[in-house]
This record gives C-alpha cells, structure tokens and sequence, in this order.
C-alpha cells in the first residue's frame, strides 16, 4: 500500500477562479489527451489531482488532494516511481468518496484505487503483450469501473480499441477485453491514436467516442460512437460524415508545378461524450483544417476548432462551431465536455489563439464556454488561464484542458466550497529547464446556475436522486429526491447481493422536491449492519440508483 502524503501549506484560497500551481516539479504534466480526466472532487468535498511527472526514461505517477476545510494542498506525492514511460493519467471519484485511477505504465494500463487513506497497489488490466497509448476511465451509476485503451501497433499492424471493466471496485479485472470499432481497422500508418472518451447514461448505459481512420481517404480520420446497454456493444455509429468520396479534392500547383488532386477533408480529432438527463447525447471534437469549416462558420480553415454535435435518437446534427463564437477563429487543441445535474454544459479547450502571440510567438490559453439551453446556444469564449509563457521550438504552449467528471454545487461535503467545476491545465515555462518544462495549474468554472435550483412554477425540471447526507452516516441519514410529474413512487434500501432491506417510499406523490430520513433499520424494525447498501428510486418508468454508508 502507498502510505498518505503529510499535508503541505496549499498556494492561495483553491476556491478561485484565478490559477493556482498544484505540482512543484519542472516536469509536472497532466496528459494531453483528455480521455477523462487528471483531476475530479468526491462527495466529501475532497479534491484529487493525478498525473505524470519525469523526464525520458525516468518518469513517476504523483498526486495531491486538496481539502476545502483546512485549505491545504498534500505535497505531492508518489502513486509508482522508476518508469521508463507514463503517457496518460486519469482519475474519477465514485459515489462512496473513493477514487479510482488508469494510467499508461511503459506501455500498459494500470489501475490503482484510493480509500481516503492510501492507494491500493497498481494492478495491471491489461491481459496481453500490445503496447497500449491512451486510456480513458469511468465509474458510472453501478459502480463499475470502466477502462478503455488503444494498441498501436499491434503485430499485425492494425491498431485495436479495447475495453474492459470491473463489478466488484476494481478487486478483479476480466481476463479478455471487448473489442471495439470496427471489423478490421484500418492499418497503421506511422503512429496513431484513436483517442477514446467514456461517458455514463441516466438508465445504466454507457457509451464511447473514438477516432478511426477512413477507408477511402486514410490520412483523414472518422469519429465514432459505440453504447453498452448491460449486455452488448452497439455497432460502430459515425458521428462525424465529412471525409466522404472527392467532396473535398483540390488542385495543388506546389508540387513541382503540376496540378496533383488531393483530399482535404476534416482531420477528426479528440472528442469528449456527456449524457443529459433524457438520455440525448452531446459530443464536442476538436479538428484539424478542413473545407467544410466554411460551410459551418468558421472562416479560417487553416487551424482547429473545436465543434458540437448532439443526438436525441434521431441521429447526429449537423456541427455548431463553439470555439469561434467571438468571430476570433482559434487554433483549438484537446477539448473536453462536461455536464451537470441540472444538464448545463462546460466545454474547455486549449488554444493557440493569434491574439496570444508574444514576441512572434503563440502563447497558448485555457478557454472554456457553457451551454444552458441543452446546447442551442453557447457563451463567449472565456480564458481561465494567464498564460505568458513560450516556446520558440513548439509554438503551442497550452496542451491539455482537463475538466472533472463530477460538479459539485455549494458547501458539499460541509466544506467551503463556492461551487463548480474543477479543471486543471499544464503549461510549457522556458524559464525552467529543457523544452519539456512543465507546470500544473488549477482553476474553477463557476456554475452556469446554482445547482438543484427549480423553474419559475416551483417544480423541478428533471427527476433526481440526490446523495445522502451526511455519508457516511451513523445512525440517520437524509435523502432528498425530485420529481418533475406526479406518480407513482418507490424509494427501497437494498443491501450488495440485491436484497431489500427497507422500503422508505411505496405511494403516489406530487410533483416537487421531496425529503425524508432512514434511521438505518429495515422493514422489521432492526438495525442493519455497517456497510455499503444502494437506495433506487422508481417512478413514471425513470430509475435512479445511489450508494451510501453507514458506519457504526
């Protein structure tokens, strides 16, 4: 086991919009592929922050928590040490204040979980021999954890999209992988990612976005979607439609003058996947220049942008241009998208914006834009970041803009936390040493709108179960829950085999926000035990499933 980090004074109040440093290292760096996330904030009001740190052949797996209500960051501290290689890091809290972590270790997955005291020794997921490059994590409403990667190559020089997850927290893995994407993928050329993103549905589903490359054209790439309905992958669904036949040739005359067709269709690149309460799926991805950037509002098709696209059964809308909203067209890198319990929207990328240029040179920022009309409109770009740093070799200074899976509003976990999304960056600093000098910032996105607020008729806008309070709890525990129709409602305690422990509500009730207490007893009147039990609420065909823990 690795032992808890003592606490170190934390660098300002964490509760700002304003940047904070997290690491200490020169080599601090959170991952640019934010297939997840570097950093989330649990039920306890407890914030952990993950990623890799070294130089070539020497690389470490660090970590630090940060706790609203003593204010302090934990010195860094390490997760595994010694490595020839660490490409990705990611963690998520579950819904019992642990969190879990993947991470890519000299070329393979691993999985790690904390307690609130220390982390589990790393176990590898991985069953086979490939070399594995991105990972992307997820705990969804069951409490499974979930892990996907991608082999480049493989020996046959195709690169293979796995995915794995595990029942029982993490304690065992299954020894085969499901395979995705599509029957035979298209092969290698040079290094490749396929950059898959996880995301959880309201009924139990999960989903996957990922990159492969088109059959036709295969410098270009397609974006996919695959969902788990609990027993089966979907077939491979194509988000993104744009690389199709000649629709793009044009006539280069620069190659030794002579007019040579070439494709110039969109490069889909990372992608980020949420759910709303309805079950409708929202997608942003970023690309690389394109033709069909004019034909959606963007007038420089000589950079990336970063685009939504959405799905309500009916099939993938046409893309709405997010990143240049403020007619300021930026170079978009690594964007990411997160949602929150009232199904407002966070999009955050990083940019190489023209007006960021110091000196000649790009000085990347952080930006980020919200949606609460379920994405019909989108905010101006907002820049979170006061990046002046550059790098005459690289250009780009911003890579990554990491945002947590969880939002959280005020005060949770009885802490002093303003409310909002916690996200997390790395910038290139030439004033340390080498070109790959990098710092963690930290940041926070305020709230679109308080969180668990109800519309202008007084009744809630979606059906919710909200966590126990306090959890963990001895002996009574307060449960809250919403109904946006009248119905027929059902609130039982069960226990981990799935037994019924105590049934709180079995009746018809009105629409509005509703409460009650469980004392920790069952339907006989006697005191459960300490332990992890589930509540369900049923009512007009919706279902929501949460954890809690009584401790004696």
């Amino acid at each position: 086991m690795v032992s808890i980090a003592l606490l170190g004074l934390a660098a300002g109040l964490f509760a700002q919009e304003s940047p904070s440093k997290i690491g200490t290292s020169d080599y601090d760096r959170a991952n640019g592929y934010n297939s997840g996330s570097n950093i989330d904030r649990n039920l306890n009001g407890v914030v952990m922050a993950l990623w890799a740190t070294g130089t070539a052949h020497s690389f470490s797996v660090l970590w630090s928590t940060y706790d609203e209500t003593f204010s302090v960051w934990s010195t860094p501290a390490v997760l595994m040490e010694g490595l020839d290689d660490c490409r990705t890091t990611k963690v998520m809290a579950d819904d019992a204040g642990n969190f879990h972590a993947a991470f890519m270790v000299n070329d393979l997955t691993y999985y790690a979980k904390y307690d609130g005291t220390s982390w589990s020794t790393p176990v590898l997921v991985q069953k086979d021999s490939l070399s594995s490059k991105v990972a992307s994590l997820l705990v969804d409403s069951n409490g499974y954890i979930w892990i996907t990667w991608d082999t480049d190559p493989a020996p046959d020089a195709d690169e293979w999209l796995f995915v794995t997850h595990s029942e029982d927290g993490g304690a065992t893995w299954p020894s085969v992988p499901d395979t995705l994407g599509l029957p035979n993928l298209v092969p290698v050329v040079a290094s490749t990612y396929t950059l898959p993103a996880l995301a959880a549905g309201p009924n139990g589903e999960v989903g996957v976005v990922y990159r492969e490359r088109d059959y036709d054209h295969s410098s270009f790439y397609q974006q996919y979607f695959q969902e788990w309905d609990g027993t089966v992958w979907s077939d491979p669904e194509i988000i993104s439609t744009y690389c199709d036949s000649n629709a793009f040739s044009y006539h280069d005359t620069t190659a030794g003058g002579a007019d040579t067709t070439v494709y110039y269709g969109v490069d889909c690149y990372q992608a980020s996947l949420v759910y709303d309460s309805n079950g409708k799926k929202h997608v942003t991805m970023h690309t690389h220049s394109s033709d069909w950037f004019v034909d959606y509002g963007v007038n420089d098709k000589s950079k990336a942008h970063e685009f939504y696209f959405s799905n309500d059964g009916t099939g993938w809308t046409d893309p709405v241009p997010i990143s240049a909203v403020t007619g300021v067209d930026l170079g978009v890198t690594y964007g990411v998208l997160r949602i929150d319990a009232n199904d407002n929207m966070y999009a955050a990328w990083a940019s190489d914006a023209p007006a960021d240029i110091v000196d000649g040179r790009q000085s990347g920022q952080f930006y980020y834009t919200t949606s609460g009309d379920g994405g019909a409109t989108w905010t101006a770009q907002t820049n979170l970041s006061t990046n002046t740093h550059y790098n005459s070799s690289e250009g780009i200074n911003m890579r990554s803009a990491n945002l947590a899976r969880h939002i959280w509003g005020a005060g949770i976990g009885g802490t002093s936390f303003v409310g909002g999304l916690d996200c997390m960056w790395f910038e290139e600093d030439t004033t340390l040493t080498g070109l790959d000098a990098y710092q963690i910032y930290y940041g926070l996105i305020p709230l679109v709108e308080p969180l668990g607020v109800k519309d202008r008729a007084g009744v809630p806008g979606r059906f919710e179960l909200a966590q126990n309070y306090p959890n963990p709890f001895n002996p009574t525990t307060r449960i809250e829950f919403s109904l946006p129709v009248k119905g027929q409602v059902s609130l039982v305690i069960y226990n981990l085999l799935g037994r019924e422990i105590a049934t709180l509500v079995n009746q018809d009730m009105n629409a509005g926000s509703h409460s009650l207490t469980w004392d920790g007893k069952d339907n006989r009147g006697a005191a459960v035990t300490s332990g992890i039990y589930f509540y369900r609420l049923e009512s007009n065909d919706r279902v929501q499933t949460r954890k809690l823990l009584l401790l004696k």
